[in-house]
C-alpha cells in the first residue's frame, strides 16, 4: 500500500483507534498508547482552547 493511501487510512481513525491498532499488532506498549492518548487528548484541549479564544477576539473586534 502506498504511503500516502495508508496515511489517509489512519486519518480516518480516532486516536484511541490508532493507538490500539498499534498495541494489537506489537507495535507499541499499553503504557506507551496510554501515554500518547493522554496527549493527544491534552493537545485536543488546548486547540478548543485556542479556537474559544479566536472566536472572542473576532467578537469583540465587531463590537469596536
Amino acid at each position: 500500500m502506498w504511503r500516502k493511501e495508508r496515511f489517509m487510512k489512519w486519518v480516518k481513525l480516532s486516536p484511541q483507534q490508532v493507538m490500539w491498532m498499534l498495541w494489537k499488532k506489537n507495535l507499541i506498549s499499553r503504557e506507551s498508547a496510554h501515554i500518547l492518548i493522554g496527549e493527544i487528548m491534552g493537545c485536543n484541549r488546548d486547540l478548543e482552547n485556542i479556537k474559544g479564544n479566536i472566536i472572542n477576539i473576532k467578537k469583540n473586534e465587531e463590537h469596536h
